[in-house]
């Protein structure tokens, strides 16, 4: 439930006006890359161009998806990839 509400409140923020923003999403759960691709896709109905999990440096891992939704707008998401919140 919680990361259905996360991830529902990442997708309405990427819908923003700006080519491309980065948000930073809270996830209590573990996330696989290809779980989140797939729910990026979904919830936004665009296309992801390129997703990779990246640890910043201060060791919290996230996964950073690159997605092309409507009027060939480029978002860029990230997602916490483990338990770590934002």
């Amino acid at each position: 439930m919680i990361r259905t509400l996360a991830l529902a409140t990442l997708i309405a923020v990427a819908g923003a006006t700006s080519a491309m923003d980065v948000v930073l999403a809270q996830n209590p759960g573990d996330l696989s890359l290809d779980q989140a691709v797939r729910q990026v896709e979904r919830r936004t109905g665009g296309e992801v161009l390129s997703a990779e999990t990246v640890t910043t440096g201060n060791g919290t891992r996230i996964h950073r998806l690159r997605v092309l939704v409507a009027e060939g707008r480029v978002r860029i998401i990230e997602i916490a990839a483990g338990g770590q919140r934002y």
